[in-house]
């Protein structure tokens, strides 16, 4: 029998018995206090100032889209987490429904993104993009999502991210024509 390449990607970053119990905690950590603690951190930082305070709330406004089409394509796709395949060792209770995409991956993703188009100062980026690293990490880790779920999570949530900032070219557009440079006409 052939072992598909997720697999055994998701196998070999699984914790199992001889992980040491550091590792295990740490993915705890990553997956149950950073989704909380990263956020509570950059509200902190960007309620000081107007410009800040746009920038949060973009920043929510991508993650609460990440999370509404991740949440609606998981109600439409039935693919399992893998204790419902009985594969890798589960480190956190949780239940065996439907696994694809990671919700956790998306709001990490929008998150991080958010943050790098906002323009926040390099710390609070690397602050981000470090713990969104480390919440997908964990959810492979812990047994809870395979490495495909968690990608695809974060995907949705950088395209939440990019929609709630707006798309670049358009505001480039938008400024040719209010000049008159783009769309003269002959």
């Amino acid at each position: 029998m052939q072992t598909s390449p997720e697999i055994v990607f998701f196998l070999w970053l699984n914790a199992n018995a001889q992980t040491p119990a550091w590792v295990v905690e740490a993915a705890r950590f990553s997956t149950s206090g950073l989704p909380w603690l990263l956020p509570v951190l950059a509200l902190g930082d960007g309620l000081r100032s107007p410009a800040g305070r746009k920038a949060c709330l973009r920043i929510a406004a991508g993650m609460a889209l990440a999370w509404l089409c991740a949440h609606t394509m998981r109600n439409h796709l039935d693919l399992p987490r893998p204790a419902a395949l009985q594969l890798g060792m589960q480190w956190m209770q949780h239940g065996q429904g439907k696994g694809f995409p990671s919700l956790h991956a998306a709001g990490a993703l929008a998150f991080a993104y958010g943050v790098a188009l906002a323009g926040r100062p390099w710390f609070w980026r690397a602050l981000a993009w470090a713990g969104a690293a480390a919440i997908c990490w964990s959810r492979i880790c812990l047994g809870l999502h395979f490495p495909m779920d968690v990608i695809c999570g974060g995907l949705i949530g950088a395209v939440g991210a990019r929609l709630a900032f707006g798309f670049p070219w358009r505001r480039q557009m938008a400024a040719a024509r209010s000049s008159g440079i783009a769309g003269s006409e002959a």
